[in-house]
């Protein structure tokens, strides 16, 4: 269960699909730098999501995130997770992981375009599945979360593509970035190097005035052993498997 901003839930249907997704293929991302790593000794171990506060954790610590962060969002736990800047950074980078997966399908697809319109000029383009997935996933969910009304008047307005053929980037981004909104709080991690570089006062002051809990920012993620890592990645995987009905 998960403290959102609609309320105290566990994330379910569509929804539970997209963020089960994003968190197996940040698991397998992070499975693959690991692995990478034990043959060279030099070689950077955390990945990268494009959200500051998390891509400062290392990879054992990225993993336990996504394994802690998955369970409460998709397990109906008794208890619900603090929020915390690293709790929310988690959320905000599988969100970000969406994103890139999206761009890379958008890409994908507009280059097996012009391969086959090179190829075949004079017949129309029939692309995989694959190419859908990420939109098929994002689309679903926002249409879950939205009555007809809301979808038409979002399609009326041009903010949200037409549906999961669309090629316009910043409708799909739209959808990424509301669907992240549905369940972060807010985006006070954002605000993290502010707070850590000032003034401990300073610090408390702002802190209060922006309604921030005291151990928002200095809350630590778990650090797993070496030889802890195995597990974690097997039930992080594990997490995100649909149990059959």
């Amino acid at each position: 269960m998960w403290n959102t901003r609609l309320g105290k839930r566990t994330l379910r249907g569509a929804e539970a699909d997209l963020v089960s997704a994003a968190i197996a293929k940040a698991v397998e991302e992070l499975r693959l730098a690991i692995e990478h790593a034990s043959f060279h000794a030099d070689a950077a171990l955390a990945c990268e999501f494009g959200v500051p506060v998390f891509d400062d954790l290392t990879a054992g610590q990225q993993l336990a995130m996504f394994h802690q962060v998955g369970t409460y969002l998709l397990r109906p736990t008794e208890a619900v997770l603090p929020l915390t800047a690293v709790s929310e950074s988690t959320v905000a980078a599988l969100f970000e992981l969406v994103r890139d997966m999206l761009t890379e399908e958008l890409e994908a697809e507009a280059a097996l375009a012009r391969e086959h319109a090179e190829a075949n000029p004079e017949l129309d383009a029939d692309p995989t599945e694959d190419l859908f997935r990420w939109r098929s996933l994002v689309w679903t969910a926002y249409l879950a979360s939205q009555s007809q009304q809301e979808v038409a008047d979002d399609l009326e307005m041009g903010i949200v593509p037409t549906g999961i053929t669309d090629e316009e980037v910043d409708g799909w981004y739209n959808l990424v970035d509301w669907l992240a909104d549905d369940i972060l709080w807010d985006r006070d991690f954002e605000l993290a190097d502010c707070f850590l570089d000032s003034a401990p006062e300073k610090a408390r002051l702002n802190r209060t005035l922006l309604g921030i809990e005291g151990e928002y920012f200095s809350a630590i993620a778990p650090d797993p052993l070496p030889e802890q890592i195995p597990q974690l990645l097997s039930e992080s995987e594990q997490l995100t498997r649909k149990k059959p009905r």
